[in-house]
């Protein structure tokens, strides 16, 4: 199932302005890049990064792009409104569960509120 697309991030710049301005988070089995970065007025978007570099069988670069989906579908408020969240996946993340995940999200998700923006120079 996707998610509707005003929670998606589809745009290359969109992802370029959340690299340059958002909060990265290392979180073991993927790395979250978070930040405040759109209109509070819309909801949290969600973009996936799964590599074939890091991934090479398709199979298995969708199956971790459909567990980040689930995992951030399940905790709706994790993220408040005006945030994007990018997740660049590892190979890791195909060992683990869906409550790991989501559990390891919520920390990520926690640390980036807490981090100081990154400043655009």
């Amino acid at each position: 199932m996707r998610l509707p697309r005003e929670r998606r991030l589809r745009r290359q710049e969109d992802f370029g302005k959340l690299r340059t301005l958002g909060a990265r988070i290392d979180c073991g089995s993927f790395v979250l890049n978070a930040g405040l970065v759109a209109s509070e007025s819309q909801p949290a978007r969600l973009g996936i990064i799964a590599a074939k570099k890091h991934i090479p069988l398709a199979v298995q670069r969708n199956r971790a792009k459909r567990l980040v989906r689930e995992a951030f579908r399940a905790c709706p408020n994790l993220f408040p409104n005006g945030w994007d969240v990018a997740v660049v996946v590892r190979k890791s993340i195909l060992t683990r569960s869906i409550p790991s995940l989501i559990e390891a999200l919520s920390l990520g998700a926690t640390k980036a509120k807490t981090q100081r923006p990154r400043s655009d120079g």
